[in-house]
């Protein structure tokens, strides 16, 4: 009977209450809406990726050499280390498409003699099989290849079809066999634009007879490996073991060894969702501080206000233990409501945004959303602790008589409270307006409300800043990078396999810069020609001690087309020493007159070079020197791998030189970096969206709560002749000066949070410059300030119907 009553009890009260209630749920919400959608969104893609790598098999690492014999691959499979190698051929290739208006696309095609490592997906076709290659001495005939499913899809090619592949500057006839997808390539991205394009690159599989001829039987450039998991050594020491090995083995004819945390086709996916984690970190912290402390601050005051109630029902003889279950309840059934809520839709709308931006730029068979069994943990802490909150918030009230409790009017008051500190100095608090001090003297009262109204403003004022910043950092790359770093028209990629040597790569250079428009290459000279091209060598390379980070060698050749520039925007003279990108620095704890150890991802030997200057590159971190430093100061010899070309130079003759495997022009390299950014433009508008919500609902309910609070002063000063407007004003102003302040102090937190924000979603490949323009910092404040006054007008109108009769009879 008891507890019929009293539930009927808690819903007319929250009937009576439901502006403060409601807060409590939409926090609650927000708050599980948040952490849940974005934990489960990197949990999924975390699970799906596993799953993925588990039935796909791919290898553990990949060795990339020259001539590398059946000795050689016995010798790396009695390593400790390794437990299988697989021998292979890859190369690049271009696919002649007779389409009109059609380029053609480029591939990194891989002939294995196995095909377990890895084991490729069918999408369309026959499945993959490494010993179906057809004749690779019979020029005629036509052989087997297993093409990738989105640039075959791009394309229009189908199982069945008929195509030609240009190999080293030889064309041979292939029959496609299959479409596929491979977990080698999780990540296909164009190197020159930085993201995939499926339209112009991509993959293809064939077995290793089909590249093989009696000339080069037996003679491989790429090795797939299997590792043996250490029992109790460290993984890192032991693959750094085995690069070392391996660079012995085969010395000059090394090229290249990479695992799968290193490789960027494989590793991106995984680099992406621990962005997420530390993502879903950063905003749940956010969130959960000011969403937390609004629901403890609501809750305790909904019940505070029932003390004579509570005292009332104890005369009657109701127990503690029933009055605490009661008030308890509060908390578990708005505040479990809310929760429930926004862990029931997160994986639904938040969680789907996520994946969304990532489907359009990864491959995996399956995304899947999976809550994360610590959400769970989350939310019976959220529920639990607004219960305690409550029960709490009754606790004073319960321990005392009943008889007392409705005698005692000392306790219905706010006490004497100590003054405010300022008061404390006499000649500045007579100074000060009497309205100010009747709000400072407020204020000091409800100390925890006016930290909420304070924190509400901060929170809001953070997150809007981090949602307009990102997005304009984000938006401003394309520029950045593509009118301010780089210059060029067209960017030339120039086939490894056409620079073996140095004649061979002086051979292409000449082919390349005698390519250009004929009206001035003819009777141009050497010098005005060479001002037309700039030549740069992009290789990866490696810090000594921190194999595990990724970095690129930008030697660059004389020229306009590539400016460096420093984190203030000043250029950078190259001919003055080493340059470091400021990501790789702060990484490396480099600064101006370090020595930097590092090698190619060739080279046996570590080189050694003091930096002369940090320079700000959105992209591709790591060391930038020019090629008289490298060629004099090192003594190493420039091969490069790609030409930027001027305005003068020709699209189509570029294409045609023999060494060149891709041309790419300006504007398609600053398209396909706008069109990656624009698919965050989702979480974005969500950050902001979140954003607004929780100003206006955490100053809203603590609006309230004040005006609550303080209804009886209101209705004092009624009593006393003031004006409903002056009464306003009061209100107005107090509920202004916290948001103000709020806002002022959220200026520089916001700038902190950008660079924590950017910082955590910045890679050991791209950085950003977490700069708050004055237009961002502008929209944030109007909003925030915005929201902060409509709340206080809502909140303000409540005066026109104080009923100073009821207010004065009430227990408060």
């Amino acid at each position: 009977m008891v507890t019929r009553i009293l539930i009927k009890k808690t819903l007319r009260d929250i009937r009576s209450q439901w502006a403060q209630f409601l807060s409590v749920f939409v926090m609650a919400a927000l708050t599980m809406l948040v952490f849940v959608g974005i934990t489960s969104a990197g949990y999924g893609m975390q699970r799906s990726l596993n799953d993925y790598n588990a039935s796909s098999a791919p290898a553990d690492a990949w060795l990339t050499g020259k001539d590398i014999t059946d000795d050689d691959l016995d010798a790396i499979r009695g390593m400790d280390t390794v437990s299988q190698a697989q021998a292979g051929i890859t190369t690049s290739a271009s696919i002649k498409d007779t389409s009109e208006g059609h380029d053609d696309p480029s591939v990194e095609l891989n002939a294995v003699d196995r095909a377990d490592i890895p084991k490729l997906d069918r999408i369309e076709g026959s499945a993959f099989r490494a010993d179906q290659t057809g004749d690779a001495n019979d020029a005629s005939a036509p052989r087997d290849i297993w093409l990738d499913a989105d640039l075959a899809h791009d394309r229009g090619w189908k199982p069945g079809d008929e195509i030609d592949l240009t190999i080293r500057g030889h064309a041979s006839h292939w029959h496609v066999q299959g479409l596929v997808h491979s977990s080698e390539y999780l990540y296909p991205a164009d190197p020159d634009t930085s993201v995939p394009d499926h339209s112009r690159l991509g993959f293809a599989y064939t077995g290793l007879d089909s590249l093989q001829t009696p000339h080069h039987a037996n003679s491989y450039s790429t090795v797939r490996l299997r590792l043996n998991t250490p029992s109790g050594g460290d993984k890192d020491d032991s693959v750094r073991t085995l690069e070392d090995n391996l660079r012995t083995r085969l010395g000059e004819r090394f090229v290249s060894f990479s695992t799968r945390d290193s490789r960027p086709q494989t590793n991106s996916l995984q680099s992406r969702i621990d962005k997420v984690v530390k993502i879903s970190a950063l905003f749940s912290a956010i969130f959960a501080l000011v969403a937390l402390s609004t629901m403890l601050t609501s809750i305790t005051r909904l019940v505070g206000v029932q003390r004579l109630q509570i005292a009332g029902m104890r005369a009657l003889g109701i127990s503690k233990n029933t009055l605490r279950l009661h008030y308890g309840r509060y908390g578990l059934l708005v505040c479990g409501l809310g929760a429930a809520l926004g862990f029931a839709i997160a994986p639904f709308t938040v969680s789907k945004v996520l994946l969304h931006v990532y489907e359009d730029s990864y491959w995996l068979p399956s995304w899947q959303v999976s809550v994360k069994p610590v959400s769970w943990m989350v939310l019976a802490a959220l529920v639990a602790i607004c219960f305690l909150a409550a029960v709490a918030a009754c606790g004073s009230s319960l321990r005392r008589a009943p008889a007392m409790e409705l005698s005692d009017t000392s306790a219905q008051s706010n006490g004497s409270n100590p003054r405010p500190l300022i008061e404390h100095w006499s000649a500045l608090w007579r100074r000060i307006p009497g309205n100010w001090r009747w709000t400072l003297r407020n204020m000091h009262q409800g100390k925890l409300r006016t930290l909420m109204g304070f924190l509400g403003s901060l929170g809001c004022m953070v997150l809007l800043c981090a949602g307009f910043g990102a997005q304009s950092v984000a938006q401003g790359m394309p520029d950045m990078l593509y009118g301010g770093q780089y210059s060029y028209q067209t960017k030339a990629t120039i086939d490894p396999n056409a620079t073996r040597d140095d004649t061979a790569t002086k051979q292409v250079q000449d082919r390349v810069e005698h390519a250009m428009d004929p009206s001035t290459s003819a009777a141009s000279s050497d010098k005005d020609r060479n001002g037309q091209v700039q030549w740069v060598e992009e290789r990866p390379m490696e810090y000594r001690d921190d194999t595990s980070q990724s970095a690129m060698l930008n030697v660059v050749g004389p020229g306009s087309y590539m400016a460096i520039h420093d984190d203030q925007g000043k250029d950078i003279d190259l001919d003055q020493g080493a340059v470091l990108t400021k990501q790789a620095a702060q990484a490396l704890h480099l600064k101006v007159g370090d020595e930097l150890s590092f090698r190619t991802s060739s080279g046996k030997d570590y080189l050694r070079i003091p930096i002369q200057a940090i320079a700000y590159a959105p992209v591709s971190q790591g060391l930038i020197i020019s090629r008289s430093t490298w060629t004099d100061t090192l003594g190493q010899s420039f091969t490069p791998t790609a030409a930027l070309l001027g305005p003068q130079a020709k699209d189509q003759n570029i294409k045609d030189v023999d060494g060149v495997l891709r041309v790419t022009d300006f504007d398609r390299q600053k398209d396909g970096l706008t069109q990656s950014i624009s698919s965050f433009t989702g979480i974005f508008a969500m950050l902001k969206l979140a954003a607004l919500v929780l100003g206006l609902v955490v100053l809203y309910n603590l609006g309230v709560l004040n005006y609550s609070e303080e209804e009886r002063e209101y209705a004092t000063m009624r009593v006393l002749g003031f004006k409903r407007s002056e009464i306003r004003s009061s209100v107005l102003r107090e509920n202004c000066s916290l948001a103000v302040v709020g806002w002022l102090v959220g200026i520089p937190a916001a700038i902190a949070f950008l660079k924590i924000y950017l910082g955590a979603v910045a890679s050991s490949t791209l950085a950003f410059d977490p700069k708050l323009s004055w237009t961002d910092l502008s929209w944030a404040s109007m909003i925030t300030l915005g929201c902060s006054l409509l709340v206080a007008l809502l909140v303000s109108r409540r005066v026109k119907r104080i009923d100073m009769v009821q207010t004065f009879m009430s227990g408060e």
